[in-house]
């Protein structure tokens, strides 16, 4: 008769706890509150106790993850014990379900129970509930323009953690391998991206959007251009917004500027032109073809010469087939001719007249001379005047134009004298106007009446004096101006000079000048002849303090830092910054080109918060160190 309380009496003199007994037996019945039992033999031994169950262990969820309940394998015939305690406590016999609500561990016990209500071993569940990592840090926005080469998407996920890619913002397939957005068609794409831990726990997603901007349309261009030979040529052209210009149909780098096109050599020559959209797409390019025609020969001619009021024909030249003439009477320039000229021979001298042919293409050569010579007078060589210099400017001997085959003579003086083959040079080192003459001779010994050249020397405008204020060294930050009292007087012009190169636009009687300045400053008065006078020299020179400049402090994660080097030796700086707890949030290495050269830095990806700045030199010694303080 086993008891409710768990002991058998088989004997008044023996108790035996059913832990320590073995029955082997057949039930016959069972009444409540007692069981009675017959049996055939009783064996008594430890081999009655069952085994601990099977279980798997542990059992692992990611926080908040719906549960289910926890098993265990008993063997045939026997019945599972549930607990939260490894030993006592009441067993329970429904399984748990686990709670995912905290992260951490949790313990249950089972064990499992005979035919002889006896209880084995409890084996151990542990319950493990690991945290959700936070979604991984992404670009929110990621922008390109139609038909351009895409690259795989980027997400930042916590140390140890897996990434997981995705085309909707909750369920579908992950995939480990980042996309490659395409760039076909004009659009919006959205893409999502969680991190895995090492509990398997999966992070909400982060969306990235892929904008693909449409690409321009073709230009409009007139095609072919078409040029003579050496004519002069004009820049390209095309209708659009934001052209670019390009020597190639592919690849290359386009040009903002159009190119003018080269007529020294003919042939055909392909140019193409694209256009960009406000948000900077380009679209295909337009190709405009440059055609250059060759150039006819200069047409052969003859020299003629005449006696003085005979009567001659026109002039002729011979045109290559299918071209026609042109008559001038310069040599460049000019109007062409009605007709073939007629020369004039009442007055004796030498005439050159000019031809040139037109081919079928209209493309114009260049002009054959043609002189006619009427003896024995020559005319007066041809000269420029009057001829201006600088006082003390380097000069030229002086020109003029004989008719073909003419000797010139020069001299001093208006009349009179004796003529020298001998061009003279002018003496600048005395201001006034000089006057020289020249005369050409003829192969008859012929002298024309002479030409009068006028040479002026002019004196140079008075040199300006420039001061610096309030500074003449500077370090980042300070401001000095370099002027003089009054601006240039009228008809003259200002130009300011920096260690002897022109700066740009600064025409007024002052420059402001920072630390990027640094150097030798003077101001060049020029008048309307072109004489330049120059002023005193000042020099703006660094202030050679040895400390850090950084700005603007506080800043929204871009600034500026500035150290002296010195201006003889400008090797290297490194700039290494930590966050408030330690971590190196940036570290990078600058070329200095002078004494205080930019290091900008962009932190424009970290959080909020006082940032450490250590400057080093090359070699990573520390030179000095600031902080600076961010915030967005």
């Amino acid at each position: 008769n086993n008891q409710a309380a768990g002991t058998a009496a088989f004997n008044p003199a023996f108790t035996f706890n059913k832990a320590s007994i073995f029955f082997n037996f057949g039930v016959t019945g069972v009444i409540a509150g007692a069981r009675t039992y017959f049996f055939d033999d009783v064996k008594f031994g430890a081999g009655n106790t069952p085994s601990a169950p099977t279980v798997v262990s542990p059992v692992n969820y990611c926080q908040n993850a719906t549960a289910v309940a926890l098993i265990a394998t008993a063997t045939t015939g026997n019945t599972l014990a549930w607990y939260t305690v490894p030993t006592a406590g009441v067993g329970s016999a429904v399984a748990p379900t686990p709670s995912t609500a905290t992260v951490g561990t949790t313990n249950y016990y089972v064990s499992q129970i005979n035919a002889l209500l006896v209880e084995g071993p409890r084996a151990l569940i542990a319950v493990v509930v690991s945290g959700i990592p936070l979604a991984p840090v992404v670009t929110t926005t990621v922008t390109y323009c139609q038909n351009t080469i895409p690259t795989a998407l980027t997400a930042t996920a916590a140390a140890g953690n897996t990434l997981r890619w995705y085309t909707v913002a909750t369920g579908g397939t992950a995939s480990l391998t980042a996309p490659t957005p395409s760039t076909l068609v004009a659009g919006t794409t959205l893409y999502y991206v969680s991190q895995v831990n090492a509990g398997n726990c999966e992070s909400p997603r982060a969306s990235i959007s892929v904008v693909v901007n449409p690409a321009a349309a073709l230009p409009t261009v007139t095609s072919p251009v078409t040029y003579c030979q050496n004519a002069v040529p004009v820049a390209l052209s095309a209708t659009g917004t934001t052209l670019r210009w390009y020597t190639a149909a592919t690849g290359g780098f386009g040009s903002t500027t159009a190119p003018t096109p080269s007529t020294a050599t003919a042939g055909t020559t392909l140019f193409y032109v694209s256009q960009a959209t406000a948000l900077g797409c380009e679209g295909p390019r337009a190709a405009i073809t440059v055609v250059v025609n060759a150039l006819p020969n200069a047409p052969a001619t003859t020299a003629l010469s005449y006696c003085q009021n005979t009567t001659v024909p026109a002039l002729t030249a011979t045109a290559t087939a299918g071209s026609t003439l042109r008559w001038y009477t310069v040599a460049t320039g000019g109007t062409a001719l009605a007709s073939a000229p007629t020369p004039i021979t009442t007055i004796v001298g030498s005439t050159t007249f000019y031809v040139s042919q037109v081919n079928a293409n209209g493309c114009e050569g260049p002009r054959a001379s043609l002189v006619v010579v009427i003896k024995p007078t020559a005319l007066a060589p041809s000269v420029t005047t009057p001829v201006a210099y600088c006082l003390n400017a380097t000069s030229t001997i002086l020109s003029a134009t004989p008719d073909a085959g003419n000797d010139l003579l020069w001299y001093n003086s208006a009349v009179g004298g004796v003529g020298s083959v001998n061009i003279p040079t002018t003496v600048t080192s005395v201001s006034g106007t000089f006057v020289y003459y020249v005369s050409q001779t003829n192969t008859q010994n012929c002298e024309s009446p002479r030409a009068s050249i006028s040479v002026n020397i002019i004196a140079p405008p008075n040199a300006p004096n420039i001061a610096a204020a309030p500074y003449t060294k500077l370090f980042p930050g300070l401001i000095t101006t370099v002027s003089t009292p009054n601006g240039p007087a009228a008809g003259n012009t200002y130009a300011w000079f920096r260690n002897g190169v022109a700066l740009a636009g600064q025409t007024g009687n002052s420059v402001s000048v920072n630390i990027d300045g640094l150097g030798a400053y003077t101001l060049r008065v020029t008048n309307s002849n072109g004489c330049v006078g120059t002023s005193n020299v000042v020099n703006i020179a660094d202030s050679s303090a040895p400390k850090i400049f950084v700005y603007p402090n506080p800043s929204t994660g871009r600034f500026q830092i500035r150290y002296l080097s010195d201006n003889t030796n400008l090797r290297p700086r490194k700039i290494a910054i930590f966050n408030s707890i330690g971590a190196i949030v940036y570290n990078a290495s600058f070329v200095m080109f002078g004494p205080y050269t930019p290091m900008n830095i962009d932190l424009s990806n970290v959080a909020s918060g006082v940032y450490h700045i250590h400057l080093m030199d090359n070699d990573g010694k520390d030179l000095t160190t600031e902080t600076i303080f961010i915030h967005k």
